[in-house]
């Protein structure tokens, strides 16, 4: 039962580890200048932003 509860627990650690790490990502790419950011062309196309 115990192991159980604590593969539970990671879960869901994980999954607020990743939405929280999804929403930084979605703020950086909104407020960086220059849209600088690594990931900008995944959430930007170059043809959006000249």
């Amino acid at each position: 039962m115990e192991i159980k509860i604590l593969c539970l627990k990671l879960a869901m650690a994980g999954c607020i580890v990743s939405f929280i790490a999804f929403l930084v990502i979605l703020l950086l790419e909104k407020y960086w200048p220059q849209h600088a950011s690594p990931w900008g062309n995944i959430f930007y196309p170059p043809q959006r932003h000249p």
